[in-house]
């Protein structure tokens, strides 16, 4: 009776781990296809779960090899050879525990590395934009000036030659940024 409920139990394990083993599966692709912000949450969710599942299995690890390997007056010889083909069993379980929970970790970190990469561009973005406007706020600064004798002060069409200036200074950034690779 104890090997039967033994194995009934170590034996419904296995459907368990397949769930676990799909859905991983399943957040994998989800990450590497099309990355959404709760990617993150449900890997630590499925982590959670598979440190539940390691807790109950291992203990039950050590006293199915202690059944297995000692002798008992309760158990018989043959009795003890099926305990040990539940003890195989659990160490399977074990072991694809393990390798979800390293595979669960794993994809943690290309979670992490998806926002660093977003983090990245936006950084990048945002760098352009800077770098673009910068020279022109130079401009603007040093030809905001309230002096009297700035050269093109009194020269009616220098406003438009100044604004031509700076969309010309945008456009020659952008166009070395694409050169780059930058773009």
């Amino acid at each position: 009776l104890l090997y039967a409920l033994l194995d009934a139990v170590v034996d419904e394990c296995f459907p368990i781990l397949d769930y676990y083993g799909d859905r991983l599966e399943e957040l994998e692709v989800d990450i590497l296809t099309n990355f959404r912000r709760d990617s993150m949450f449900q890997v630590h969710e499925i982590r959670r779960e598979l440190l539940l599942l390691q807790r109950q299995l291992r203990p039950m690890r050590e006293l199915i090899h202690g059944l297995a390997r000692e002798s008992h007056p309760c158990l018989s010889e043959e009795t003890r050879v099926y305990l040990r083909d539940v003890y195989d069993h659990v160490i399977q379980c074990v072991e694809f525990l393990e390798t979800y929970h390293e595979l669960s970790m794993n994809l943690a970190d290309m979670v992490n590395s998806n926002i660093a990469n977003r983090v990245n561009d936006v950084m990048k973005v945002l760098t352009i934009i800077a770098t673009i406007f910068i020279p022109i706020s130079f401009l603007t600064g040093v030809f905001g000036m309230n002096f009297d004798d700035l050269p093109g002060q009194h020269w009616r069409p220098s406003f438009y030659v100044f604004c031509a200036a700076c969309a010309s200074v945008a456009v020659g950034m952008l166009l070395f940024f694409k050169r780059k690779g930058f773009l």
